[in-house]
């Protein structure tokens, strides 16, 4: 089903910034040539920055408190308003923490309905670590995208950031802030040889690689050298702002090639690498992090109560 208005023209470029995650990412990003949308089950994370037009506040929520569980059945039925209010564009990208209740929700409700309605959508992800609670959100959210994509039978596309150990979020943000302007780029249709067919079929790789569709890690580089060190890759989309560096690189079942003006993209070059088998390594790598945590975590102990028998305590617990 189209979320289109009648006589409405498409737009180029949607990002859908979802949760506090994807809020706080948004909110320094309003200078991107995209249409786009801050959505979220509370008001605590906006800014004077967020502009109020593009803002989207689900009904009846306030917040999620990190229970995935809970929000799901509140939001699904609203996010057919969203894609009304904020239309999918030619290429799409859903912006949100892994690690939460609301962003990770809403923004895999509104990937699923986008690829419904055969829209090219492109997921960037960040992962934090600070508690079990957190890890366990990230697994099931990368498995719902795995789920999403196998019912839909579409690609996704998905850039993963891990908030390591010690690391601020604010360079978590940064890392993804420069995913999203590099996708930005790539789907400008503002550069030679490359249209909207060419990165269609760029993120759409699966009937021309004879593989099923499936979660697919997408991984963005600014140098060919790093590039061409990614394992078994499928799909491959590269900018150049000078075609004499045009070198192709890999093995992939589909490659793409823009050229860009100086200046007009984040770097002088871009590529756009996709694997499968990277989501492996995602997953492996939280996993691990969550037995790490149960190994320490099974020492801590119960404490005794400080309360005994001849306490004079009253049926509210109250010690008197």
């Amino acid at each position: 089903m189209s979320h289109e208005l009648p006589g409405f023209e498409k737009s180029k470029v949607a990002v859908y910034f979802c949760g506090g995650t994807g809020l706080n990412i948004g909110k320094n990003l309003t200078d991107i040539k995209a249409d786009v949308a801050y959505i979220d089950t509370s008001d605590r994370n906006l800014t004077e920055v967020h502009e109020a037009s593009k803002v989207f506040l689900t009904k009846n929520t306030v917040g999620a408190g990190k229970n995935r569980g809970y929000i799901l059945p509140i939001v699904r039925p609203q996010v057919p308003n969203i894609l009304t209010r904020f239309p999918a564009a030619d290429f799409n990208i859903v912006v949100f923490g892994t690690s939460g209740g609301s962003g990770n929700i809403l923004g895999s409700l509104l990937v699923s309905e986008m690829l419904k309605a055969n829209e090219t959508v492109v997921v960037v992800g960040v992962s934090g670590i600070e508690s079990t609670e957190v890890v366990d959100n990230s697994l099931d959210a990368i498995k719902t995208l795995e789920g999403i994509s196998h019912r839909q039978a579409r690609n996704i596309l998905f850039t993963h950031i891990l908030n390591g150990v010690g690391v601020p979020f604010s360079v978590t943000n940064d890392e993804a802030e420069y995913c999203v302007r590099a996708l930005c780029d790539l789907s400008s249709q503002e550069h030679q040889r490359l249209d909207v067919k060419d990165v269609e079929n760029w993120a759409n790789f699966s009937s021309k690689a004879g593989i099923q569709p499936q979660l697919c890690e997408l991984r963005i580089f600014d140098n060919r050298k790093d590039a061409s060190t990614v394992n078994e890759m499928l799909s491959v989309a590269s900018l150049y702002t000078d075609e004499k560096q045009e070198v192709p690189f890999g093995s992939p079942f589909v490659t793409t090639t823009g050229i860009a003006e100086k200046g007009s993209i984040i770097a002088d070059q871009l590529h756009f690498v996709v694997n499968s088998i990277g989501i492996e390594e995602i997953v492996k790598s939280l996993e691990d992090i969550k037995q790490e945590s149960h190994r320490q975590q099974s020492r801590y102990r119960q404490r005794n109560s400080t309360l005994d028998i001849d306490d004079n305590q009253d049926d509210d617990g109250f010690v008197v």
